[in-house]
């Protein structure tokens, strides 16, 4: 698994379905083994724990994913966040409790200009 915690700036722009999506390397080889892990990340308006809680993915939730050595957050719900900014991290932790936090940093929502209608 990573043996460093990758600092990544996400940019999303509001109402685009693409997901946010890392693949993870292992110094064992080229890709992770992330059979049986979950995933939590949250978004929170400050880098720390007890700040407002904006935004949670989880596996739990459905609305992260795991494939292969592919981790990937689920934005097809961006047009009802109403906040622009946050901190995130993500976690993932394998089927005995053993956790690691592969990649965190700031997150901004860039609010759409076109209205789509359904």
């Amino acid at each position: 698994m990573a043996e460093l915690v990758l600092v990544d700036k996400l940019i999303i722009q509001q109402g685009d379905d693409r997901p946010v999506t890392w693949t993870l390397s292992d110094r064992a080889g080229p890709t992770a083994n992330l059979a049986g892990y979950s995933v939590l990340a949250q978004v929170r308006a400050e880098a720390e724990p007890t700040a407002t809680l904006l935004h949670e993915w989880s596996t739990a939730l459905g609305n992260a994913v795991i494939a292969g050595d592919t981790v990937s957050l689920e934005v097809t719900n961006s047009e009802d966040w109403t906040w622009t900014f946050g901190f995130y991290d993500l976690f993932l932790t394998n089927p005995v409790g053993f956790t690691i936090v592969p990649v965190r940093g700031s997150i901004t929502v860039i609010p759409a200009v076109s209205v789509r209608t359904p």
